[in-house]
């Protein structure tokens, strides 16, 4: 399935159907207009008022605090203002759920840009949002996670120099512990990140190699050997975008391109699902297969769930539902609902 001449591998849309999908969003994402954020290599090179050289950003940043300036305070004025907000990538990205509720991001960045995107895509129900090190369950979770803390809340907790990365993912370990949960029950989708960042060194280190789900990231056509290389080496398959040599502002846009139609397509299969559902719940219980198994998707999912039933009229289906224990479903945990 292509979109935005962007081919979606049938296990990403299979785990995104069943619920199953995390976007792992990078500084890539933040870094386009009117973003306008720098990447850690040039905020590094920002705070610390020199060429900082690539890989050695929180060994330097942390030489700078060591000394006496207060890089958190640093980072805050360079990431928060009226000089930045959120682009359609961030809305794209957070299109391509259901709903708030079902939103589930996980992102490096210090900006609150996906907070501000999601007041605006999802305007009655919003996502839960954590902030490092309060983390919830990695392997059962839902809403926008702030891995390494955000600018907006208590910027001395930042995920920023080599002790902060050294106690997030080594020492104290709560970051590799949410992550390791994570790749073990979700697919993900990286996004917005290179090979050589420090903040893939680290993530490597909570990646659970003996994990069943798949885990891919979106790379530019452009990617090298030597990067494809890498990705490979941490398990993870590369997504390839054209870069866009139209757009001099943005060479990128074809990565929001890719989320805005693969949203769409979403929503237009998520309305014919539940034309569907009201046109079997209006009529006799089915005696097909492929109906019986449409049903038992819709019953598992809260909104088809709800059409579904509300369209029952016949009271065969009572007996029809009993006899199939789908009862079960409505009156187990949290799908305690009748709709």
């Amino acid at each position: 399935m292509n979109f935005g001449h962007v081919e979606l591998p049938r296990e990403v849309q299979e785990a995104i159907d069943e619920d199953r999908l995390v976007v792992f969003a990078g500084a890539g994402v933040s870094f386009s207009p009117p973003s306008n954020l720098p990447l850690f290599n040039k905020l590094a090179q920002n705070i610390c008022g020199k060429k900082v050289e690539a890989g050695r950003e929180d060994r330097m940043l942390g030489e700078k605090h060591r000394s006496g300036t207060d890089v958190y305070a640093a980072c805050a004025r360079e990431l928060h203002g009226d000089h930045t907000s959120h682009t359609e990538l961030h809305e794209n990205i957070l299109k391509i759920f259901k709903k708030g509720s079902s939103v589930r991001i996980v992102t490096t960045n210090f900006d609150n840009h996906f907070s501000t995107a999601s007041r605006k895509v999802y305007r009655k129900e919003q996502p839960k949002e954590y902030y490092a090190p309060a983390l919830p369950l990695g392997d059962s979770f839902q809403g926008i996670i702030y891995l390494h803390g955000s600018v907006v809340e208590d910027s001395s907790k930042l995920v920023l120099t080599d002790r902060d990365f050294g106690e997030a993912y080594l020492t104290r370990g709560w970051a590799t512990n949410f992550l390791v949960d994570l790749f073990s029950k979700y697919t993900v989708l990286f996004v917005g990140y290179s090979h050589n960042d420090v903040t893939t060194t680290y993530l490597a280190r909570g990646l659970n190699p003996s994990t069943t789900e798949k885990r891919w990231a979106l790379r530019p056509h452009d990617a090298t050997n030597d990067e494809l290389r890498n990705w490979q080496h941490l398990d993870i398959d590369v997504m390839s975008y054209p870069l866009n040599p139209d757009n001099a502002e943005n060479t990128h846009s074809r990565l929001s391109d890719f989320f805005s139609e693969w949203a769409v397509h979403r929503k237009s299969r998520l309305v014919s699902k539940a034309k569907r559902a009201k046109k079997i719940g209006s009529g006799l219980p089915p005696e097909s297969a492929d109906e019986k198994g449409f049903i038992e998707h819709c019953l598992n999912e809260n909104e088809l769930r709800h059409i579904f039933l509300s369209s029952i009229k016949h009271p065969a289906w009572f007996s029809w539902l009993e006899e199939n224990k789908y009862f079960d479903i409505f009156f187990s945990g949290d799908d305690a609902t009748l709709g």
